[in-house]
């Protein structure tokens, strides 16, 4: 049986996984993670408007 992880840690089950997948499922793949990404940027983005529109309670 062919070995899971590399000796420098490359995980080479999702390589594997990965070219299992049509061109089209890889595309849908990496779109989805893209999505992901810019969903958490979004939250992490207005979480940030938020905590500097509030004013500081004390000043340092």
């Amino acid at each position: 049986m062919a070995p899971d992880h590399r000796d420098d840690g490359v995980d080479l089950t999702l390589i594997r996984w990965m070219l299992s997948l049509t061109p089209g499922e890889r595309l849908a793949v990496l779109q989805d993670q893209a999505d992901s990404l810019l969903t958490l940027r979004a939250k992490f983005q207005s979480q940030i408007s938020r905590n500097t529109e509030s004013p500081d309670p004390a000043p340092r």
